[in-house]
């Protein structure tokens, strides 16, 4: 049984942000902007190419207009 969680969303998020950070996030205050918080880390973006890749590869087809067309 599935049971719905109000804090879903956002332990969703929390599980995104651990597969794209490579680093852990710093933060520091801007000394130009009052107010204004900096943060620095490293990430990838190979985890949504990767899955992108996948979803292609299962529909596999072009649309109508795409593909070459041979007539006999």
């Amino acid at each position: 049984m599935l049971i719905e969680r109000p804090d879903q969303p956002l332990v969703a998020t929390r599980q995104l942000l651990r597969k794209l950070l490579r680093t852990r996030l710093t933060f520091s205050p801007d000394p130009e902007r009052p107010g204004v918080v900096r943060f620095r880390g490293e990430g990838t973006l190979t985890p949504i190419i990767g899955m992108l890749a996948i979803q292609g590869l299962q529909g596999g087809v072009a649309p109508t207009g795409f593909e070459p067309v041979f007539h006999p």
